[in-house]
């Protein structure tokens, strides 16, 4: 069977649209039937592994932009980057999330009407599983955009998302509160964790550790310390493979490759015209945070064509503005040592840090003398450094800005004009795409 995928219009996904529908025929609209049809919808790269939202890494601080690559942005891309209070973003970072968490559904309910024979029993649970990560995983990349904050202090009763847990496209999706969201993430994921396989020939399909590794990740946003840490562990016992940055060649063009030891899950962002390293220059403040022992420096960062820094350690294995997001064991080893510092664990923290920057300082030795709070700013400022253009910045700014300490305020310089993002400012919840509020008279907007 030669699977044909379905492009709607995301009203369609959200709403639902009969008559649209009903204007298919049969060889555009082809419904899988068997566990290898299921099985070729997960395996397509294309869609369920590329193209989740570019705009909050778009959002964050990790980049400027000179004048003239200001100027170069669409109207869309400008008005994203200076965060204006009517910033509409680009259909697809609504639309690409929505058409995963669908191929997902679909799975789901095809393999509940597929009893699996004794021989297809661990398929079946693979396939499910999977389907059961990437509808987790798409939700959690809409929730950094489109739903408020998860709230450290436990309200959390806001609207958040259209919440879709079946392929029915008449059905209506509840715009559920951010708590019921992140449930279903949680509970999609734990479920996952007991039907993936332990490994997969490449890490574009889930495995038990990426189940894992993706619940210590949104654990982590949801401030649940303690479990983020648990999670994170688990995930380390079935994959803690690390780069050692001192046996990299720097002059090799690009440094990482796809697929690399560190790499537990694969995906990307989006393009993004801003982020595009011949746009994108680094911030001087943060490219003097590594030192120059730090291997990272020379492999992380290049010289631009007009001498400015620009980022090229991206881990999908290119140059360019088609960043890596996926799961790593570097955060893994960062969300475990925050989360124990968190919990009074300091000495053990260190370990997990030792553990990581030995790997990627020359001559690292661990601080001593540090109490919980410079422990926990050395983990903050390492987690900034390993995990740059990683798509994580923008969670983490939305998080870490709830506590004091962390919170910081953003600010865009171009020209005269001068842009700036308070922490907790009702902007870092994005508007839905125009064409989503035109057609979708009952989603509320939350800002």
């Amino acid at each position: 069977m030669k699977l044909r995928y379905i492009f709607l219009p995301i009203a369609c996904l959200i709403w639902g649209c009969g008559h649209y529908l009903d204007k298919l025929s049969s060889s555009t609209l082809t419904i899988p039937a068997t566990l290898a049809d299921c099985e070729a919808l997960l395996n397509d790269y294309t869609r369920m592994n590329a193209n989740y939202p570019s705009d909050g890494e778009a959002s964050a601080d990790d980049y400027l932009l000179p004048v003239a690559g200001w100027e170069a942005l669409t109207v869309i891309e400008r008005s994203i980057h200076t965060w204006q209070a009517d910033a509409y973003p680009d259909f697809r970072q609504w639309l690409n999330p929505y058409q995963v968490i669908y191929n997902a559904n679909l799975v789901l309910e095809t393999l509940g009407k597929l009893p699996p024979d004794t021989e297809e029993t661990d398929r079946h649970d693979a396939a499910k599983g999977a389907a059961l990560f990437f509808r987790a995983y798409a939700y959690y990349g809409l929730a950094q955009l489109f739903a408020p904050a998860y709230r450290l202090d436990g309200d959390n009763g806001l609207p958040s998302l259209p919440l879709r847990l079946g392929p029915d496209l008449d059905a209506p999706a509840p715009q559920v509160s951010v708590e019921t969201l992140y449930r279903q993430i949680l509970d999609d994921l734990t479920s996952a964790s007991l039907l993936l396989p332990p490994t997969r020939m490449l890490p574009t399909l889930p495995t038990v550790s990426a189940s894992h590794a993706m619940l210590a990740r949104v654990l982590l946003t949801m401030g649940r310390y303690p479990e983020a840490a648990v999670s994170a562990t688990e995930a380390l016992a079935g994959h803690d493979g690390l780069l050692d940055f001192t046996v990299i060649d720097p002059s090799a063009d690009p440094p990482f490759h796809r697929f690399n030891a560190e790499v537990i899950f694969h995906s990307t962002i989006q393009y993004n015209g801003q982020l595009s390293p011949y746009a994108a220059v680094v911030p001087p403040g943060l490219f003097a945070e590594y030192t120059e022992n730090d291997l990272r420096g020379n492999l992380y960062f290049t010289t631009g064509w007009d001498g400015s820094v620009v980022f090229r350690g991206n881990y999908d294995g290119v140059f360019g503005s088609t960043l890596f997001n996926g799961l790593t064991t570097a955060e893994l080893y960062l969300i475990r040592a925050e989360c124990r510092i968190r919990a009074g664990e300091t000495d053990a923290a260190l370990e997990d840090m030792h553990t990581l920057l030995a790997r990627r300082i020359t001559g690292y030795t661990t601080p001593v003398g540090l109490d919980r709070d410079g422990a926990l700013g050395l983990v903050l400022r390492e987690r900034r450094k390993e995990l740059v253009f990683r798509g994580l910045r923008w969670p983490d700014l939305r998080r870490l800005n709830q506590h004091p300490v962390t919170a910081v305020t953003l600010e865009r310089i171009l020209g005269d004009d001068r842009h700036t993002l308070p922490p907790g400012d009702p902007r870092y919840t994005l508007l839905p795409p125009l064409e989503v509020i035109q057609t979708s008279p009952y989603l509320k907007i939350t800002r």
